[in-house]
């Protein structure tokens, strides 16, 4: 049974749409609470931006409150105080909209103190005026029995009426009013003295009668302002209450909306565990997917074609079900048979070139170097690095050995020849067909004396083939040798050409005077022959 092969998107397909539906489902669930929370948040900012501008506005207002405390108890002036009790008054009744109840009530106990505070301030005013007149009475009243009106009586009257007294309604004034009480005991002493001898005198009659009044006046101012004191600390007590009642108010409101709002977040917990559960599994599965259908056949599939490109191995590609992934290996499989065919192609291309390049430069019979090599090295050698020699060899009588023999062993005996001035020459060393039966020899990197060994042996190794030349009275094939030697410490202008020339020369000398032997010429530059 054929194996079906999917697509990646089909596979993928498959496989995620149940975490695609679930993925939907959660989210409706999660959007539809986030919205509820949403909403429960707008109502809050709605809610909670103007109590807290109210509360800030009411935060000033409290401190311009205790400022109308702090004047009614200390201002110097009553018309003042009871300003300042107007303006605390408007303040309190500003926020009497505000619908906490514990609110409503202190603000009211607030406003019943402040009353009774503007009320004690002015019966304090009131008697502190009245023992003023009292003091003013009793000391003119003394002047008139014969005291003196002295610095002293002038300090006790300052006592009452100075700043200080007039701004500092409060304990702190007790030894002021200790002080004035004192200095007026002292002065009716004085006075009761001055009256012994003048009882008639009306004035000692009534100063008697003003100092009791006097001391029950500055008993009732004590008092006053100990019950002033006293009742301040109610009042603050009861601004305590109001500024604590708000701010709670406004804390509960917030707190209450908070309180909904994660509710409503905590009843969202489960859904966003199992959405982030999903979206981890969704990960796995899909890091599963791409690195078992996709990643590791992908790998295989570049391991195979490194394997081919470093050691020209080319491996069988694994089975896949995906289907982009089994075109991708179907068409490299391709391609691995196509390269190789063309790989074969070319080295029989790549054969067959380096067989007619050989070709090109050899001579097809004898298998050493033609003439059209030797143009070739003559252009590339130009200037030689080491000494070099030129030897130019002709078959003797060779033409009476083709009249005798015939063509073909004349082509055999060339082939011998050759084959016999190969064997005796080194690798670095080039022959070369120049025509016909004769051949010529280049030796590199070689001195005169190796010169004339190597010339010596391929003489011999000729004559040692013992090829009769019946057309030469039944002698054996021999060679001339006319050779000639450049040395670059000697001469500075190398010519191969020249060389060949030379050598050519030397080679009819030595056929002229018999052959089978050899001959070395001079090197001599152009301008000297």
């Amino acid at each position: 049974m054929k194996k079906r092969k999917w697509r990646i998107s089909s596979l993928l397909s498959l496989i995620f749409s149940p975490f695609i539906v679930a993925f939907s489902i959660i989210s409706a669930v999660m959007i539809y609470d986030f919205n509820r929370v949403e909403v429960k948040l707008q109502n809050l900012i709605q809610d909670t931006v103007p109590r807290i501008y109210f509360a800030n506005n009411f935060s000033i207002n409290l401190e311009r409150l205790r400022g109308c405390i702090e004047s009614i108890h200390f201002s110097h002036d009553i018309d003042y105080a009871r300003q300042s009790f107007e303006l605390a008054t408007s303040i309190l009744d500003r926020y009497s909209f505000h619908d906490e109840p514990d609110y409503a009530k202190d603000k009211r106990r607030l406003q019943h103190d402040l009353e009774i505070f503007l009320g004690l301030r002015k019966q304090t005013d009131s008697i502190r005026y009245d023992t003023m007149l009292l003091l003013h009475r009793f000391l003119h009243n003394s002047y008139m029995i014969g005291h003196e009106f002295n610095q002293t009586d002038h300090k006790i009257v300052s006592h009452f009426e100075s700043d200080n007294y007039l701004s500092s309604i409060s304990m702190q004034m007790q030894p002021d009013i200790q002080i004035v009480t004192d200095a007026v005991e002292k002065q009716n002493l004085v006075n009761i003295k001055l009256c012994k001898n003048n009882e008639s005198n009306p004035y000692c009659t009534q100063n008697a009668s003003l100092f009791e009044e006097f001391l029950l006046h500055t008993a009732a101012l004590r008092k006053d302002i100990q019950g002033l004191s006293d009742f301040r600390a109610v009042v603050d007590k009861s601004y305590t209450r109001v500024t604590r009642s708000l701010i709670n108010g406004e804390l509960s409101s917030i707190e209450t909306a908070l309180d909904e709002s994660y509710v409503t977040l905590e009843s969202s917990e489960p859904y966003i565990y199992i959405f982030v559960i999903l979206t981890l599994s969704g990960l796995l599965a899909l890091i599963y997917v791409l690195h078992h259908f996709i990643v590791q056949p992908i790998a295989t599939i570049s391991d195979v074609i490194s394997s081919y490109i470093d050691r020209n191995q080319i491996k069988q590609l694994p089975y896949t079900r995906v289907k982009e992934i089994s075109i991708i290996k179907n068409q490299i499989q391709d391609l691995f048979t196509n390269i190789a065919a063309h790989k074969e192609g070319e080295e029989q291309i790549r054969g067959k070139y380096d067989a007619l390049r050989t070709e090109s430069k050899l001579d097809s019979l004898t298998q050493v170097y033609n003439r059209h090599y030797l143009n070739k090295y003559i252009n590339e050698n130009q200037n030689p690095a080491d000494d070099i020699a030129v030897l130019m060899c002709d078959i003797d009588k060779f033409k009476k050995f083709n009249d005798t023999h015939g063509h073909l062993a004349g082509d055999e005996t060339l082939k011998s020849v050759a084959a016999a001035l190969k064997k005796v020459l080194r690798s670095e060393d080039t022959i070369i067909r120049y025509g016909g039966e004769e051949f010529c020899i280049i030796l590199k990197d070689i001195d005169l004396q190796s010169l004339r060994s190597s010339c010596i042996r391929l003489v011999k190794a000729v004559e040692q083939l013992n090829i009769i030349n019946n057309g030469n009275g039944n002698k054996p094939i021999t060679i001339s040798i006319g050779a000639v030697h450049y040395s670059v410490n000697r001469f500075s202008d190398f010519n191969l050409t020249w060389m060949i020339d030379i050598a050519d020369n030397a080679l009819y000398k030595v056929k002229d005077a018999g052959g089978n032997a050899f001959y070395i010429d001079n090197y001599y530059e152009k301008h000297d022959i």
